[in-house]
């Protein structure tokens, strides 16, 4: 199943060095009371060291600039297919990064995207903001507060396509100044069960490299 998330590396997306899933801070989980199905919504990995460096592998990209550069871990069945960065207006992201499976195992996609803001706010609350434009609607969500009171969040989202597929994904916010990026990985709800490890485990595990 391709192209699961409608536009062009549509986003509609804390690193994992630096903010970890499980670390030490305060954290808050939810989930909406209109939902009544249970997904999966790992909070650690159950990776070893040795399935991680057998089966993942560290992208690092570039393409846009040293002060949008980042990194992120994949799975090695997941490459790029768009590196370019792309403005998506609908959503006021610029697009710096799409990947997907290129073999027949579970389908996944990652796209990573920005914006840059005039003025600082909440990255928890600009990336809310960003779900409610997509039309994602929320299962799950993890806040995470840094000793900076900086609130971030790490979310499960679903969305119904118009073919009447529906699309499971978890995104995660980072904040660089007033570039704010985020990270989205997504699968069809299907297969969902069987990569909730890999994309909790790709959604935490990415970092802007520019601390500017």
């Amino acid at each position: 199943m391709k192209n699961i998330v409608a536009g062009a590396a549509l986003l509609l997306s804390l690193s994992s060095c630096e903010i970890k899933v499980g670390s030490k801070v305060n954290k808050e989980l939810m989930s909406q009371d209109e939902t009544k199905e249970t997904l999966d919504f790992p909070l650690e990995s159950t990776f070893s060291k040795e399935y991680l460096l057998q089966n993942f592998w560290k992208c690092n990209y570039d393409s846009a600039g040293e002060p949008l550069a980042y990194w992120v871990v994949l799975p090695k069945n997941v490459k790029p297919t768009k590196i370019e960065p792309e403005l998506l207006k609908n959503v006021g992201l610029t697009s710096i990064g799409a990947y997907q499976t290129i073999d027949k195992s579970d389908y996944m996609e990652v796209d990573l995207g920005y914006e840059t803001l005039s003025a600082s706010v909440q990255p928890s609350t600009w990336l809310k903001e960003k779900l409610t434009v997509m039309g994602d609607k929320v299962l799950n969500q993890n806040i995470v507060r840094t000793k900076d009171n900086e609130e971030y969040l790490d979310v499960l989202t679903s969305r119904t396509l118009k073919n009447g597929d529906r699309v499971i994904s978890r995104l995660n916010v980072m904040k660089r100044g007033l570039n704010y990026f985020v990270i989205r990985v997504s699968c069809d709800e299907k297969v969902y069960k069987n990569l909730a490890q890999t994309i909790f485990h790709t959604s935490t595990t990415w970092s802007p490299k520019s601390s500017s």
